[in-house]
């Protein structure tokens, strides 16, 4: 690359940053939820499978608002193996804001996620998931550029399909679904 295109590139990067930085927040989440699953270790429906998910979100600010989130998610039972209960997922969020009365938004989301769990006794030694969320909330406007937002949102999520040995070899297909309720704060800049 010759120094003029590298010149332009490093000037549109910073000016596409600058104007995200511009309106921006970051955010921290904290949630639950409970989850059906269907599939895993077992083929029969179960529902008393709890998680825990921390969040941590950068987005565009205004009421149509975009944010990249990286999670954490604690499930009170293994999916898959004997131990592996943690989930590390990657997701993006649109959330559409209205404007109800002084500094009260409440709002719609939408998103997509990819997530990567840890799993023994399997023919990986990870299984990725692929996750769609929709909720609603509201968010409270507090001095300083904070933000309190609380929601409920619903969680479905595909699992890869992966191989068990035992005394044979079986394919199973999971599948993941639930509604959490979470709160957060968010900080404006």
């Amino acid at each position: 690359m010759h120094f003029k295109q590298k010149n332009i590139l490093f000037g549109v990067t910073l000016l596409g940053c600058t104007s995200l930085m511009a309106s921006s927040y970051v955010g921290l989440d904290l949630s639950h939820s409970q989850n059906s699953i269907s599939g895993g270790v077992t083929s029969e429906i179960r529902t008393s499978n709890n998680s825990v998910a921390l969040k941590y979100a950068y987005g565009k600010d205004g009421n149509r608002k975009y944010q990249g989130c990286i999670t954490y998610y604690h499930y009170s039972d293994p999916l898959f193996d004997d131990s592996n209960k943690d989930l590390y997922d990657m997701s993006f969020d649109f959330i559409q804001e209205f404007d109800a009365q002084h500094n009260i938004y409440p709002y719609l989301k939408i998103g997509l996620g990819l997530g990567t769990m840890p799993i023994d006794n399997a023919s990986k030694s990870n299984i990725t998931s692929l996750s769609f969320n929709a909720g609603f909330g509201i968010s409270f406007k507090l001095p300083e550029h904070f933000y309190l937002v609380t929601g409920f949102e619903y969680l479905g999520r595909s699992w890869q399909d992966i191989k068990y040995t035992t005394t044979s070899e079986k394919t199973l297909s999971t599948y993941t679904y639930g509604l959490g309720l979470y709160v957060g704060v968010n900080y404006g800049f």
